[in-house]
């Protein structure tokens, strides 16, 4: 376990940059927005083998996605284990509009006992603002886990014309 425990480690910290937009064809490209797994199904060996749960950045998710559209691409697919809790482990920000820097959080911060403080749902920002890239045409991803599906994400789906 500890040589698994290291390379996890060595691979979250070049996460964002060792990982390549996969693309079978010219219109179409798959974009992993995080990787390992927080969960602890009986049936999954996924966070033994490719540890926790770690989302890439959300701004350069969206720059990615940019990229491939001035590209031609047309179609993307999200991939992760759990792409509904994509963001969990991101800084968190309040959902307000006037929130200022005294309302971040960190990730794992107890911050959810105050009925006045959410954190903006991440997964559902990612798909609006992904559905709002020029050129993008469709938006597909998987694996959602059911557990971690907010109202949020049904909401941003429901909104945008581009098959979110």
């Amino acid at each position: 376990m500890e040589i698994l425990e290291e390379t996890v480690r060595e691979d979250a910290e070049a996460f964002p940059s060792v990982l390549p937009t996969q693309r079978d064809a010219d219109h179409k490209a798959w974009v992993t927005i995080q990787i390992g797994c927080d969960n602890s199904c009986a049936f999954c060996i996924v966070p033994s083998v490719r540890g926790p749960e770690i989302s890439r950045p959300f701004g350069e998710k969206v720059a990615e996605v940019e990229s491939l559209a001035a590209d031609g691409v047309t179609e993307v697919t999200l991939l992760g284990q759990n792409v509904n809790s994509y963001g969990r482990d991101l800084t968190l920000r309040l959902r307000s509009l006037d929130a200022g820097p005294a309302d971040t959080f960190e990730a794992g911060e107890v911050w959810a006992s105050d009925p006045n403080r959410r954190p903006r749902p991440l997964f559902a920002d990612l798909l609006t603002a992904i559905g709002a890239v020029d050129g993008i045409r469709r938006v597909r991803f998987t694996s959602p886990h059911p557990k971690d599906l907010r109202p949020e994400t049904i909401e941003a789906r429901a909104r945008h014309s581009r098959g979110l």
